[in-house]
Formats: structure tokens, C-alpha cells, sequence
């Protein structure tokens, strides 16, 4: 870990995140998981611990991040977990990524709009519901998301997927960064 950067001092410094460790006690050994925003493999790697049987899918569209994820994965041999360098939202296409903050690369998010900016890069984007039908995944138990406001339209494009599997969801929800996108967490939870 670097731990110049946020996510990577966290994890050095041993910060305990409630959410996360309700998340883990919702992981049965069987469980099929989808994490959406895997950044540096990190919450990955501790769902396929508990999902021993099962199996993790990530998705990171940073190439940095991503670099750092898969470095992360070979130092700790799981069998269990990929990660993709592949972002998701409502529709296939390519985004621009932007970096608000060098030294947090949890901070990364969607910037729409063809807006450009000095620090970013432009990511490919698929939608869950493609990647599973291309993919033939048969089984999804969990769904992670942790987009910084993109949420809503990763949801979007995983209708098909959450009416076939009914997973449960693990979701970040920061209105304000919904409210970038056009959503609120009002909306979200109506959704």
C-alpha cells in the first residue's frame, strides 16, 4: 500500500468501516458477488475470504487504480476473484473519468456531459445486465456499488440482473453526489 493515498492509508492503518463490516456478514461461502468501484481489489479480496465457494466480480475503469488492483490480487492469490477494468452504467459506451484528488483515488468519479478535465481519462462502460449475458453468469447473490453518485445508473442497466437474481444490494448513497447525476437518494430508494 501507498500510503499517500487515502484508500491505501485506511487499509494500512487498520480503519474499521461499519457499513463494510455489515456488508461481510451478509457473504454466505457460496455467495456469486459483483463489486461495482473495486478500486484497489481491497473490499474484493475480503468478500471472496467469505465467499469461499463462491466467486467475486470487479469492476475498475481507472487504469491507475486498476494497475494497483491487480498488483493486490497476484500478492494474494485468490482463486476466487477477477477484477475487469470495465466501468457499468445505464448504457454501453465510453465516460470521462475524472481524479478530484491525486492522493484519494476513492474519489474518482463519472464526469457526463463531454465535459473535460486536466485530470481524468476516458473509460469504457458497460452495462451489468450485458456483462452477465455475455459473461454467462448464472448467479448473482450480492451487488456492491461504490460509484461516488453514479449509482443510479448502474441500477439502471442491471434491471434484467436484479429481476432474475434478486441479489441483495450494498450501496454507497451521498445525495449530493447523486445530485450530479440528475438523481437523489430519495429517487434511488424509490427506484
Amino acid at each position: 500500500v501507498d500510503i499517500s493515498d487515502m484508500v491505501d492509508w485506511y487499509i494500512y492503518f487498520g480503519f474499521r468501516d461499519r457499513g463494510y463490516e455489515y456488508l461481510f456478514k451478509q457473504i454466505n461461502p457460496e455467495d456469486y458477488i459483483l463489486d461495482v468501484g473495486a478500486n484497489i481489489g481491497y473490499i474484493s479480496m475480503l468478500c471472496a475470504q467469505r465467499a469461499s465457494r463462491g466467486f467475486v466480480y470487479g469492476f475498475e475503469p481507472s487504469a491507475y487504480t486498476f494497475d494497483k488492483c491487480q498488483i493486490n490480487l497476484s500478492l494474494n492469490r485468490f482463486e476466487n476473484v477477477k477484477v475487469f477494468r470495465l466501468g457499468m452504467g445505464a448504457e454501453a459506451g465510453r465516460v470521462q473519468l475524472s481524479v478530484v484528488d491525486r492522493n484519494n483515488r476513492g474519489r474518482n468519479r463519472v464526469v457526463l456531459n463531454n465535459v473535460s478535465t486536466s485530470a481524468g481519462e476516458h473509460i469504457e462502460v458497460s452495462t451489468i445486465d450485458s456483462w452477465i449475458r455475455e459473461n454467462n453468469v448464472n448467479k448473482i447473490d450480492l451487488i456492491k456499488i461504490d460509484v461516488e453518485g453514479f449509482e443510479m445508473e448502474i441500477l439502471k442497466g442491471a434491471e434484467r440482473t436484479l429481476q432474475k437474481f434478486k441479489p441483495k444490494l450494498f450501496l454507497e448513497v451521498n445525495n449530493i453526489f447523486l445530485e450530479n447525476f440528475g438523481s437523489s437518494a430519495a429517487n434511488l430508494f424509490n427506484w
